[in-house]
């Protein structure tokens, strides 16, 4: 397979060799930038470079070097060091309570006319509206992270998926939504807005990386987790903002919110709203037995890096459509640093069909299992 990557690679030297913009023998240390991001690098050999090997297996093409002898050099980021030893989910608590500033906003008093001083509101949804049962429409500002990613299609795009915006330029999602069997690698990102059709406080993005975690390994299920890069940073408001991980093993509580865009039903219609519906948590060994015959899952539902969830009275479950998107609950710790913010614990990623009982459950990839690599991607530093 690698022999595939080379041979794409040297055809997409074949530009540069015509505009001369190839330099033999550059070293290794020799400074760079990555066209597709902008970000600086160093040259090396792409063996060398793991970062530039996955991005090539998703067909994202690396900035080129030049070679050293008859392998191609690439510009592969630079790894910056930590700024000190620290223990998973540190930095993920971290910039949690830094997003959450955006639940605030300031005003200024109509009371006093000469330097009037701004005044700090807090505006939080979840404190006005009640959980209800059931899918219902999702108030405005409710799940600010909610992310819609879309796939190249004549003559539009087709938004097929979901994610969670987790930092000021990364979305989580599911490996499974990187590449579309017809319409190829998710290319667009869309956020901010509830209803598909309102544009007022809608942001739209490409996404110039697609991450998979490097364990999955499709059929299989395993390790269905993925993250994306946007081309830009989204402006950070009411409507739009990161989510928080959710770092701890188990899972709190006996519920969990799922929320997307998704059909309505099997093979109906995608939502025009976005829906939000409460899950119940399912045991691992009753969650075995739904699943016992997919072949996709050889070592059966491992609940170290699995959450089931469905409802055992109702047929509520995420649909087609819903892949990549979050299975949330509100974050525990409140005060002024944490308070109106969410912690993801899932990621939809698979069931069988979709509402069509009410004693199967939908699988989510366990989010706090991925802790690290989140971190190590999305903050390196």
């Amino acid at each position: 397979m690698f022999i595939v990557f080379y041979l794409l690679i040297l055809t997409s030297c074949s530009r540069y060799f015509a505009q001369g913009q190839i330099n033999y023998e550059r070293e290794s240390r020799d400074s760079c930038v990555i066209a597709r991001t902008n970000e600086n690098g160093v040259c090396k050999i792409l063996s060398n470079c793991p970062s530039e090997q996955a991005n090539l297996k998703n067909k994202l093409f690396p900035t080129v070097c030049g070679f050293n002898g008859n392998e191609i050099m690439v510009c592969c980021a630079t790894e910056l060091p930590n700024r000190k030893t620290r223990e998973p989910g540190e930095i993920a608590d971290e910039m949690c309570r830094n997003y959450s500033q955006y639940v605030w906003t300031e005003e200024l008093s109509p009371l006093s006319i000469i330097n009037p001083a701004p005044i700090k509101r807090y505006d939080c949804p979840f404190d006005k509206l009640p959980l209800i049962l059931g899918g219902t429409e999702s108030d405005r500002k409710e799940f600010p992270h909610m992310v819609q990613l879309g796939f190249d299609e004549e003559p539009g795009i087709t938004w097929g998926c979901g994610g969670t915006l987790i930092s000021n330029q990364h979305v989580l999602t599911a490996a499974h939504c990187i590449e579309h069997k017809t319409l190829g690698f998710v290319k667009f990102a869309r956020m901010g807005f509830i209803k598909v059709d309102d544009a007022r406080h809608r942001q739209e993005f490409k996404i110039i990386e697609r991450i998979t975690h490097p364990q999955y390994e499709p059929p299989a299920h395993y390790h269905d987790i993925a993250i994306v890069k946007l081309d830009q940073k989204p402006d950070l408001n009411l409507y739009v903002r990161p989510a928080c991980i959710y770092t701890k093993r188990k899972a709190p509580g006996t519920r969990a919110i799922v929320t997307g865009w998704g059909k309505i039903q099997d093979g109906g219609d995608e939502s025009k709203v976005l829906l939000k519906t409460i899950l119940e948590y399912y045991d691992r060994d009753y969650c075995s037995k739904v699943f016992k015959r997919q072949s996709s899952l050889k070592e059966g539902i491992r609940d170290d890096i699995m959450i089931c969830a469905g409802f055992r009275n109702e047929t509520r479950d995420a649909c087609q459509g819903d892949s990549g998107g979050p299975l949330q609950v509100y974050t525990l710790q409140k005060g002024d640093h944490m308070a109106c913010m969410y912690d993801i614990i899932g990621v939809t990623s698979f069931g069988i069909g979709c509402g069509i009982a009410t004693e199967i459950p939908g699988v989510y990839t366990r989010v706090s299992n991925y802790v690290k690599w989140i971190e190590d991607i999305v903050w390196p530093q």
